[in-house]
């Protein structure tokens, strides 16, 4: 430990002990006993608690506060800081051995900077049993608030001014390795990044290519599964709008075989707004008024019955036996 610190720590437990005499009225002559004073007129007093202050650590200012029996203490306010915040306060009543009472109001507060920390006068008031206040103002004090880092020379600052020792020729080996440390990186960088858009551009291809092949075999698996309106009228007397859907559903892989391109998950208005490959075609417009009727069956905003989507079905076979001729001949 410093010297600096023990005298401050010697000093601290002096003003303490004083404090603790003058508080409980050790008054009497050398020899004789300290007879309680139970009338002893209202006093109060601004001390530290048992820690110093330092920078950003909470410390305790306590207001002690004696009064006669019966009286009663005010809240107190505490003063505005400028370098320092309060952070709580509790307040503690106990019976003093010298007659009345002792309340103690302790401050929490927590120092901001280091140096000299002005503590305001504060103005304590006592209210005895008749209702009359007394008014007792304790003079601005000025409290030591310490540094937290007890190794450097100005600890005033956080961090002390010290002129770093470096050797001859240091310096420009440290902006030469800094240099070369920013080129190399940059360099990797670089080339990781090329690196990476050259793997995303093949696997962009590749599923690019494994995507129409995968269109081209589900049109080809649905040539060779000939669709048909089987499926449809096998649940057409249960469920007439299911046969409706399962029908669409025919006529949508029928169109992807006969154009080679996949049409079973567009919509009709999709359809009708197609490429003109596919819009040319002498059947397509046969294609578009059938899925329009079946659409008005599958969502309808009435009941539909058997006949109305039987009589689609019927008027659908002779377009579906056209395609199916025509993609068995180009096969």
């Amino acid at each position: 430990m410093r010297p600096s610190a023990r005298r401050a720590r010697a000093v601290h437990a002096v003003v303490w002990t004083v404090w603790i005499t003058w508080l409980v009225g050790a008054t009497s002559p050398a020899g004789s006993a300290a007879e309680p004073a139970s009338d002893a007129a209202p006093r109060a007093s601004l001390i530290l608690g048992e820690r110093s202050l330092a920078v950003g650590v909470i410390g305790e200012v306590i207001v002690a506060v004696r009064t006669p029996v019966g009286h009663r203490v005010l809240p107190i306010v505490p003063p505005p800081l400028e370098s320092a915040e309060l952070v709580s306060s509790d307040t503690g009543l106990d019976e003093h051995p010298g007659g009345g009472w002792l309340q103690r109001t302790h401050l929490h507060v927590r120092p901001l900077a280091p140096g000299p920390l002005r503590w305001p006068a504060l103005e304590v008031r006592i209210e005895a049993p008749d209702g009359e206040t007394t008014r007792l103002t304790l003079p601005e004090r000025d409290f030591e608030v310490a540094s937290v880092m007890r190794g450097i020379d100005d600890d005033r600052s956080p961090f002390g001014f010290h002129e770093p020792a470096v050797q001859a020729g240091s310096d420009q080996r440290f902006v030469s390795g800094l240099l070369c440390g920013l080129v190399a990186g940059g360099t990797g960088t670089l080339g990781l990044l090329a690196l990476l858009g050259l793997t995303r551009g093949r696997r962009a291809a590749r599923t690019r290519q494994s995507s129409v092949t995968d269109s081209g075999a589900n049109c080809e698996s649905s040539a060779s599964d000939a669709p048909s309106f089987a499926p449809a009228r096998a649940v057409l007397e249960s469920d007439p709008r299911l046969a409706a859907t399962r029908a669409a559903m025919a006529l949508r892989a029928l169109a992807s075989m006969r154009f080679r391109v996949d049409l079973r998950a567009s919509t009709t208005e999709e359809l009708r707004r197609a490429r003109p490959g596919i819009t040319s075609d002498a059947d397509f417009a046969d294609l578009i008024q059938l899925l329009e009727r079946l659409d008005a069956l599958r969502f309808p905003d009435r009941p539909i019955t058997r006949d109305e989507v039987a009589r689609q079905l019927d008027s659908g076979e002779p377009l579906v036996r056209r395609w199916t001729r025509a993609e068995r001949r180009d096969r």
